[in-house]
């Protein structure tokens, strides 16, 4: 006979926060139901317990959403990156799945502007290491303050005056003859009111109409001829806006409010006309100074880079020569090696305050008929890639003493994930596009990469060549002897009789190398720029990124002006590179 179906009934029990339900007709194989402390019901039978040591408080359930979770980012990931940016996440969940869950931004300043992604598919490639921007927020500010709205804001601070408003005068006959000589003969004070001399009269002064009560008989005893305090008031508040002024024009900053003057501990909010930054500072503190604090910040990048290379290099430095190359002045010259360097800070070598944009080619044309190498670094680079800054720098000194032989390497085509990934630790300008990329391996470690890709619109490429060859970079501190030539070589035997170019740029090179490599030199390009600026935090920025389509979609500008127009009214600038040198190879 069939074995009868388990009748669940009142064989409840509580274990270990489990509830059981057991069936009347319990054998070794039958069923009994479980609910674990999350409510999910599963079913094990006496023989899973004791015979196969199944845990009864282990959910199924709870396994496979502990699984899944695993797989899916939670809400406080993208709580934690919103509010980085001034943002918040608008659709809040416990988790988000992989592919199909939308995750959505608003900025928390207008409540407005919204940025969708998807969790998992575009944020660690696209979102992760760029930051949210409101471009409704951006719209709103139009940047720095134009040179005329600057001085028109510092000619709108000025001292307050007070109303002088005349109370009709006393008659003097009603005086003794000593008080009314005195108050007369100082010819500041007019009386308004008064009884006798025992009690307090009411003067007026007639330069500002301020009304002062006293005995009268203090005007014998003060020494200060009874002097008013609000006119003394108002001299030193004329005498502070005017030195106010002055601070604002030499500093390039200005009081967010006008009407800043309280007190001397009072806080007066200003901001920087140069970078945007706001800062607060007490007029008491005048004595330290007024200048922008993050405009500080930057200026000591330059000091720290000319220490640097004082702390290497062991013969004479020359800070600020103003012999090699007149009118021009070199920031830092080595005369033994015959190197120069040219520190740029992002502001002060913009066109805001450099309109020559040839500046950096003029100098760099004048060290080369000198016989002067110069190397310009942009202050951003030194900022954030500083290790790859200082290893170059050792490298052109020839005072990096570790060395690797290229014959003693294999070589060795690698992806272009792991190509994208070394350049970027270790190129100073980056990553770059990759269409094949060749590493160098010694000891089985990666120690330098050569990439090639397809020719580059931007270069005008395709019309008599193939092939770029576009980074090639080693591990720092280290030299690959003869690196560069393996590693072309291997290219070359996979692609004979075509055509590769590459380019020098000038800041750092003369193409040397490349006429190692068997390279024939073309021709030299006009000097490129980038822009920089406030919305850029004074980073260079591709001009591609601020093409004028986009500027005018950017900040709804108007499409009868110049990209570059339309760049410097929103605070976007243009710095200019020294050019390049475009180098040529049959392979």
């Amino acid at each position: 006979m069939p074995r009868k179906k388990p009748i669940f009934s009142d064989y409840e029990y509580l274990f270990d926060g489990l509830k059981i339900l057991v069936p009347e007709n319990l054998v070794i194989n039958t069923p009994i139901k479980i609910f674990c402390k999350h409510g999910h019901e599963y079913v094990l039978t006496v023989a899973n317990i004791l015979k196969y040591n199944k845990d009864p408080k282990t959910c199924p359930h709870c396994l496979n959403e502990e699984k899944y979770n695993q797989g899916r980012i939670p809400y406080s990931f993208f709580e934690q990156y919103a509010e980085k940016y001034n943002f918040e996440v608008k659709n809040k969940k416990d988790y988000y799945r992989k592919e199909d869950d939308e995750v959505v931004f608003v900025c928390k300043k207008c409540g407005k502007y919204e940025e969708k992604i998807l969790a998992l598919r575009y944020f660690f490639t696209n979102y992760k290491n760029r930051q949210l921007v409101c471009e409704e927020c951006i719209k709103e500010q139009k940047g720095l303050k134009t040179q005329k709205d600057f001085e028109s804001i510092i000619n709108q601070i000025e001292y307050r005056q007070d109303i002088k408003e005349m109370n009709a005068v006393i008659d003097y006959g009603i005086l003794p003859d000593a008080l009314k000589e005195k108050i007369q003969g100082q010819n500041k004070w007019n009386l308004i009111e008064y009884t006798n001399i025992k009690n307090k009269a009411k003067y007026q002064c007639r330069d500002c109409g301020y009304i002062k009560i006293t005995y009268p008989y203090t005007i014998f005893v003060d020494k200060k001829s009874f002097n008013c305090r609000n006119c003394f008031v108002i001299q030193e508040r004329k005498r502070i806006y005017e030195e106010m002024r002055l601070i604002c024009k030499t500093n390039e900053i200005f009081p967010v409010d006008v009407n800043f003057y309280k007190s001397a501990v009072s806080n007066i909010l200003f901001k920087c006309n140069k970078c945007g930054n706001e800062f607060v500072k007490k007029w008491k503190d005048k004595s330290y100074g007024f200048s922008c604090t993050e405009c500080n910040i930057k200026s000591k990048t330059e000091t720290h880079f000319a220490d640097y290379i004082s702390s290497i290099y062991n013969e004479e430095v020359i800070r600020n020569d103003r012999e090699q190359i007149k009118p021009y002045e070199l920031d830092i010259y080595l005369p033994t090696k015959k190197i120069a360097f040219e520190y740029c800070g992002g502001i002060w070598h913009s066109t805001k305050y450099n309109s020559d944009k040839l500046r950096h080619r003029n100098k760099y044309e004048l060290c080369e008929k000198k016989g002067i190498r110069l190397v310009t670094i942009f202050e951003d680079e030194w900022v954030d890639k500083t290790d790859i800054c200082k290893s170059r720098i050792k490298n052109l000194l020839n005072i990096i003493n570790k060395k690797i032989y290229a014959r003693l390497c294999e070589v060795k085509q690698i992806s272009n994930s792991d190509a994208l990934k070394f350049c970027n630790n270790y190129h100073i300008q980056g990553k770059g596009s990759i269409s094949e990329a060749y590493g160098l391996f010694h000891e089985e470690s990666l120690v330098s990469v050569m990439t090639f890709s397809k020719p580059s619109v931007s270069k005008n490429g395709g019309r008599d060549y193939e092939w770029e060859m576009s980074r090639f970079c080693s591990i720092n501190d280290i030299v690959v002897v003869g690196g560069a030539n393996k590693l072309l070589s291997c290219f070359s035997d996979k692609h004979k009789g075509e055509q590769i170019v590459s380019f020098c740029d000038l800041r750092w090179g003369n193409g040397k190398v490349y006429e190692h490599l068997g390279f024939e030199y073309k021709y030299r390009t006009r000097p490129n720029y980038y822009y920089i600026g406030p919305h850029t935090k004074w980073k260079r920025k591709h001009r591609f990124n601020y093409t004028k389509q986009r500027l005018i979609t950017l900040f709804n500008e108007d499409k009868n002006l110049t990209e570059e127009e339309i760049a410097n009214k929103q605070g976007l600038y243009r710095i200019y590179d020294c050019g390049h040198l475009k180098f040529q190879k049959q392979l």
